[in-house]
């Protein structure tokens, strides 16, 4: 499935000249895996638009059909015979469409250069940096963020779409954008959830995932299949583990150890029996060290995250509870950061 910006329609200052932004600042997983990357750039009533979308080649685009969609970045081509100012594009590599491309030939070779670079997996990152709690939280937000794009059953724009999940969330198939947020990758065990599943065909889908990353139920192949709510569960209780990643590597927890993953203490390469013993049998969860209390907002995050490993699937909130808990929990933070600087200026203007 295609990884690419979808926000529709958007106003813009671009001019249709040199590199434009997108500025779209939602990226979607394409609902059907023949799905490619679009954009469309047009003046409407004089006024520049800009539409990302998802879109399936073998189906006409404002009665176009793409023709340039195995290009691994967006270059506009001028269409003939429609409305004054009309430029498609479309390609298949992620996020391909949130650069628009007006310029060709060496200066186009030049520009590519300025597409941004990641920062590699977030494990990766993790093990080379030590972060600070703004990050902390633009990692986790976004990180959540695009869990729950994957479990929910509408797009950012409101259209419907089926609910996927991921089955292998863990910090090596996370990657780090240059501005900080996280983009989820490698979807080979993914599967798309669909009502009309029986539990015979979902069965078959398989015990799959990363044994260090396995919710108990998975270990134990006794997830509910009557309820394909119960594969976004064991999702969540993955993205718990890379949450905790995240928080270990937090300044704002004070002595930062070295990066290890979840159960890192154990064997480095765990196999399933040995998980269930420690995961199923002795309920063990990676640590939280008291020192996390020391920080509000490391201490509301890290609750969040024991909720999302509780042994009982049914007992873990959502990814879209996650987003909206850190977005609730870094206001109070800078809320309660403001009122205690003013506290501290009244107090010594009094002094004074």
């Amino acid at each position: 499935f295609a990884l690419c910006k979808f926000c529709d329609i958007e106003s813009t200052a671009c001019n249709a000249t040199g590199v434009c932004e997108s500025s779209c600042n939602i990226t979607a997983i394409c609902e059907n895996p023949d799905e490619v990357c679009v954009s469309a750039w047009r003046r409407n009533k004089g006024n520049a638009i800009i539409e990302t979308v998802c879109h399936n080649p073998a189906l006409p685009f404002h009665g176009q059909y793409l023709t340039d969609y195995n290009n691994t970045v967006c270059l506009m081509k001028q269409v003939k015979g429609m409305e004054e100012d009309f430029y498609i594009c479309s390609c298949n590599e992620e996020e391909c469409n949130a650069q628009l491309f007006f310029t060709y030939g060496k200066t186009l070779k030049k520009l590519t250069l300025l597409l941004i670079k990641d920062r590699g997996n977030l494990q990766e990152f993790l093990t080379q940096h030590v972060i600070g709690w703004d990050e902390l939280c633009r990692l986790g937000w976004s990180l959540a963020r695009g869990v729950a794009h994957l479990h929910g059953d509408r797009t950012p724009c409101g259209r419907a779409k089926a609910p996927i999940v991921h089955r292998d969330l863990k910090s090596v198939n996370v990657l780090v954008k240059a501005d900080l947020s996280c983009c989820l990758c490698d979807f080979g065990l993914s599967l798309r959830l669909d009502n009309s599943m029986s539990p015979e065909e979902l069965a078959n889908s398989g015990q799959v995932g990363t044994a260090r990353y396995m919710a108990p139920e998975v270990l134990e192949s006794r997830m509910d299949l009557e309820n394909i709510e119960s594969f976004k569960q064991a999702d969540v209780y993955s993205m718990a583990l890379v949450l905790w990643e995240i928080t270990s590597r937090c300044s704002a927890i004070g002595d930062v150890r070295e990066y290890e993953p979840p159960f890192g203490k154990l064997k480095d390469h765990l196999c399933v029996e040995s998980m269930k013993d420690d995961v199923i049998r002795d309920r063990l969860r990676p640590e939280i060290p008291a020192s996390w209390s020391n920080h509000t907002g490391v201490q509301l995050l890290s609750s969040s995250i024991e909720e999302c490993w509780d042994h009982d699937p049914e007992a873990r909130l959502t990814a879209q509870c996650i987003v909206e808990r850190i977005s609730e929990i870094s206001s109070a933070v800078i809320s309660s950061v403001s009122s205690d600087d003013k506290s501290a200026q009244d107090s010594g203007n009094d002094e004074k």
